[in-house]
């Protein structure tokens, strides 16, 4: 632009100035009050990343925690525990003029030929070290085998029998008490047995085995048993019985499994989504730092460098057509106006490649064009 041409677009400013003084009568400098332009929040390249980053570390932190978190609540509680079991029992005799009671105590040798009932006890017990909600199935079983005497393996006979059917067991608490009550009709497998040397086999052998078992889950457990001669002229009894201390048993959580899927499921949202951030801030810098047009970096120049005096147009701006609209053909000039007239300059983008800055007076516009066929 001329300085002519400067003058006469500028004129106006230097009219604004007489009339000023002419009115009060003094020769003052005048003082054009500072233009409060509110300008819309600008979110920065920088503060973009840093926010990103911020929420990709968050995100993939608590994601993981409760990943990992999940597989310990789905361990379930570790609770040491102590068990035992025991079985007691007396031989009922038939009548006879050999004992005067009608049954005699455990641990002794006892003639068969005696021997009418076999009276059982089973007992089991569990300590917990914590109160556990528990629910489990007893049962009892006898089994009654005739094997060859040489080799136990070699099974001549076999029959079972559900002495107690499967008894269900719920309670919360600390202690598991099971006490069960059998009675064995020794006579009935003895002469059976006996029968059945005399008919088919003398070198055979026999024994009656009374099993207490706990099924657990999908797991039966043989706790206590009590095994039983027949057959024989006499015979001694042999019990079995365990005693497990300072064990240890992992309890399931309904609550904590479910607690568990809702960690894992949520824990695995967030790790998506920070790496979908991931995806964004890859690109975001990628952007960023690809190598830009003289237009573009002309036109971030001006944004920065008269930040102060540059609003951003909305979408829908437009200016008032009816007023003259006068070129210039420099930003800096177009700035100096905007400082004299206290006013602001609209930037608005028309495409990627021009935008306008626009200066709206009482009458009339001055407009600015960057377009990216004028720079060199």
């Amino acid at each position: 632009m001329g300085s002519n041409k400067g003058s006469e677009k500028f004129k106006f400013v230097e009219e604004k100035k007489e009339e000023i003084v002419s009115k009060n009568n003094v020769k003052e400098e005048v003082k054009v009050e500072e233009y409060n332009i509110k300008k819309p929040f600008y979110f920065g390249f920088k503060q973009r990343v840093i926010v990103v980053i911020m929420l990709i570390i968050i995100m993939f932190g608590l994601g993981s925690y409760l990943i990992i978190n999940s597989y310990r609540l789905r361990k379930g509680e570790v609770v040491k525990y102590s068990e035992t079991s025991d079985s007691s029992y007396k031989v009922c005799l038939l009548d006879n003029n050999v004992y005067s009671t009608p049954c005699l105590e455990e641990g002794m040798l006892y003639n068969s030929s005696l021997v009418n009932t076999i009276p059982i006890n089973f007992k089991y017990n569990v300590n917990f070290s914590e109160y556990i909600d528990y629910q489990l199935y007893y049962h009892v079983v006898l089994y009654n085998k005739i094997f060859d005497k040489n080799n136990k393996e070699k099974v001549l006979y076999e029959n079972k029998e559900i002495l107690v059917v499967k008894t269900f067991v719920d309670k919360l608490n600390q202690k598991i008490n099971i006490d069960t009550n059998v009675k064995i009709n020794y006579k009935k497998y003895n002469d059976f047995v006996n029968e059945y040397k005399s008919k088919y086999s003398p070198d055979v052998k026999s024994v009656v085995e009374v099993v207490l078992y706990l099924d657990e889950y999908d797991e039966e457990r043989s706790v206590a048993s009590v095994s039983i001669p027949v057959g024989e002229s006499t015979f001694e009894v042999k019990k079995e019985k365990l005693s497990n201390k300072n064990k240890s048993v992992e309890i399931e959580n309904e609550e904590m499994v479910s607690e568990a899927n809702v960690n894992m499921y949520f824990g695995s949202f967030l790790i998506i989504i920070s790496l979908i951030l991931d995806i964004i801030l890859v690109r975001l810098v990628k952007a960023t730092f690809t190598k830009k047009s003289k237009y573009d970096i002309e036109l971030a120049r001006i944004l920065k460098t008269y930040d102060k005096n540059i609003v951003n147009a909305t979408s829908d701006f437009k200016y008032d057509e009816n007023k003259e609209v006068i070129k210039v053909e420099s930003i800096k000039e177009l700035v100096d106006a905007s400082n004299v007239i206290n006013k602001p300059i609209v930037y608005n983008k028309i495409n990627n490649i021009k935008s306008d800055f626009i200066l709206e007076d009482d009458n009339k516009i001055y407009k600015f064009t960057l377009k990216e066929a004028d720079i060199d």
